[in-house]
């Protein structure tokens, strides 16, 4: 099984990537952070998760910045970034999107971009 953790301010956008993983076999979603003190205190307590959803607007910081403190920590975790902005290839050095942050999804998600994104990592 692999273990999904979900960071996103909004509960129905977490509820909704919950219902979407929990669909595709062999994923699971182990917890949620709504903002970088949560994902903090779940790094601090948890064990690692396999891979991340990360939405890029966060309160206390951005998806980026919550890129960084799960990398700190654990570099080879695999962080699908989902966000309601599109962001053109040219642009992404100006928003400091880490080089290894790959996969950049463009809300709204479906289960399909989500499932495509799970089989990249």
């Amino acid at each position: 099984m692999i273990n999904v953790l979900i960071v996103d301010d909004s509960r129905l956008s977490c509820a909704a990537i919950t219902n979407m993983i929990e669909k595709i076999e062999g994923y699971n979603v182990i917890d949620k952070s709504l903002n970088l003190l949560d994902l903090k205190d779940f790094l601090e307590s948890q064990p690692k998760p396999d891979v991340v959803t990360m939405d890029y607007v966060l309160p206390g910081g951005t998806g980026i910045d919550a890129c960084n403190l799960i990398w700190d920590k654990y570099p080879d975790i695999p962080i699908i970034m989902i966000s309601a902005e599109a962001v053109p290839d040219g642009e992404r050095a100006k928003l400091k999107i880490p080089s290894n942050l790959k996969i950049y999804i463009v809300k709204p998600v479906t289960p399909l971009k989500l499932e495509d994104a799970f089989k990249l990592i």
